[in-house]
């Protein structure tokens, strides 16, 4: 076979993959983010202090952090823009507006309706290791070229 992988299909096969892990763990043991939040969490620091990519700043704040976050990700390669907005002292707003890898079509094709953006993991990964706390992440409601979703400290 000639043809490689492009980054569309990866985007795509990622997509599928984590949606439709998401969905089973969900129908399975019907907890939802509260077992895989603390476990993405534990995991995700390892990695990114590792490779040096993002470190999350013991001696910041939650707030601070969560700027440093949107900082990182307003990168205009990959988005057309990135909010993470506080609502209150318990929810936060989490927003991406032009995805690259939403502009693949995967929203499109795969239609997600009960499923999580994957980068949401990370903001609340982020407010977990912060606060020690459970979370209730809403799903994302996707569009065509973004997602936007609720993250509420519980």
């Amino acid at each position: 076979m000639d043809k490689k992988i492009e980054q569309a299909e990866i985007t795509s096969m990622l997509h599928s993959c984590f949606f439709g892990l998401e969905k089973a763990h969900n129908k399975l043991t019907g907890s939802g983010h509260k077992a895989v939040v603390p476990q993405v969490a534990r995991m995700l620091p390892q990695i990114l202090n590792v490779k040096g990519e993002l470190r999350f700043d013991n001696d910041k704040t939650l707030d601070e952090n969560l700027q440093d976050l949107q900082d990182y990700f307003n990168n205009p390669e990959f988005f057309e823009e990135v909010l993470i907005e506080k609502i209150d002292d318990n929810r936060y707003s989490f927003e991406i507006k032009g995805c690259f890898l939403a502009k693949t079509g995967v929203h499109s094709i795969l239609k997600p309706d009960s499923n999580t953006c994957m980068l949401v993991y990370i903001i609340a990964s982020m407010i977990n290791i912060k606060t020690g706390k459970s979370l209730r992440i809403s799903n994302s409601v996707f569009s065509e070229l973004g997602t936007k979703t609720s993250i509420e400290i519980v």
